[in-house]
């Protein structure tokens, strides 16, 4: 198996077992693979199409066609729906969740989620944390 200095595989045989690979198209091997990998901050529309076995170029107008989105916007989307059950559930650092999810960068999850959410994480999980502090309160008490 082939793999990168930091040790992230770059065998798209690492993904799928081989008979499977050859009987997905490369649209739903990339799929796959980005649904595996969006955790890894390095996964790049590179590794994708190497596991996909077609090039960049065609894999980027594929998965534009499939999702109507660059390979990055879906990405961040991936990342940012992820983020956002860590947020509501967890009790993880922003910063650690923002690693959790593939970002090297606080600052630069905060932008992508600022920019898909419409507010902050930290606004975000009060928001989430509030709407299920009413939820529990809104629940009928069993009475004996």
């Amino acid at each position: 198996m082939n793999a990168h200095a930091d040790g992230w595989p770059s065998d798209e045989t690492t993904v799928l077992p081989p008979r499977l690979h050859v009987a997905l198209s490369p649209t739903d091997r990339a799929v796959a693979y980005v649904q595996q990998h969006y955790r890894h901050p390095a996964l790049s529309l590179t590794d994708v199409a190497r596991a996909a076995g077609v090039s960049r170029f065609h894999l980027a107008r594929l998965l534009r066609r499939l999702t109507r989105r660059s390979f990055l916007e879906h990405l961040h989307a991936l990342r940012v729906g992820d983020a956002r059950r860590l947020l509501a559930r967890s009790t993880l650092s922003v910063k650690e969740i923002a690693a959790a999810v593939g970002y090297n960068d606080a600052t630069q999850f905060c932008r992508h989620f600022r920019r898909a959410q419409g507010m902050s994480p930290g606004a975000y999980r009060r928001l989430s944390h509030a709407r299920i502090a009413d939820e529990e309160q809104s629940l009928p008490t069993l009475r004996a």
